[in-house]
């Protein structure tokens, strides 16, 4: 499964850490390319995404996000 696609901005190389909710452990951090990535994940579920620019220290929390049904979704987080 996927989470919706994530489009950043304000970041060149944002980090997103992936949690999952149920048991609250990190799935795997990442540095990814501001223009797009869509998080795979392993299981059903709803997941924290933490979207951060280490450059500047800004961050971002997503809570509750779940792999879309049908149609692909997108989230667009600013830094």
């Amino acid at each position: 499964a996927h989470l919706p696609a994530l489009n950043v901005t304000g970041a060149k190389a944002p980090v997103v850490r992936v949690l999952d909710e149920a048991g609250r452990e990190v799935l795997y951090s990442l540095r990814i390319p501001a223009s797009g990535f869509r998080p795979p994940v392993f299981a059903p579920g709803k997941y924290t995404l933490r979207v951060s620019d280490p450059e500047t220290g800004k961050a971002k929390e997503l809570k509750g996000v779940a792999a879309p049904s049908g149609a692909a979704a997108s989230l667009t987080v600013s830094l």
